[in-house]
């Protein structure tokens, strides 16, 4: 799928993120159960390490309140091409998100239950 991981299926499920007040808190938590060390902090976000072949990323993502209606738990799904993984979403019914601005290289989407999801592209694109 890309220089740095050519044997990636075409789309794949790469990480879930969490919108939480305190995601050094989470963070902590989650980590000491999967064992996995915090390898990125920003101040929005604090990552977990991990490999991509061995299961998902897990990101803590600081928000102030909850949106009403949003999902406080999303995933982000890999894909080399992520407006074509967009239609193919659309063609499986589901739709883009309204309320979300146009990116080159995050589509935020919901799933036919109305739940969200990102389609970005692989590591190292």
């Amino acid at each position: 799928m890309s220089a740095e991981y050519p044997d990636y299926p075409d789309v794949v499920l790469g990480i879930v993120v969490v919108d939480t007040p305190d995601p050094e808190r989470l963070a902590a938590f989650y980590g000491e159960l999967l064992g996995r060390r915090v390898n990125h902090r920003d101040g929005t976000y604090v990552d977990l390490e991990w490999e991509p072949r061995f299961g998902a990323g897990l990101v803590f993502q600081k928000v102030g309140d909850r949106t009403p209606g949003k999902n406080s738990i999303h995933f982000d799904v890999i894909c080399g091409d992520i407006h074509a993984t967009a239609a193919r979403v659309s063609d499986l019914g589901g739709r883009r998100a309204d309320g979300y601005p146009e990116s080159p290289h995050v589509l935020v989407m919901n799933d036919p239950d109305g739940n969200v999801f990102c389609l970005v592209p692989p590591p190292g694109s």
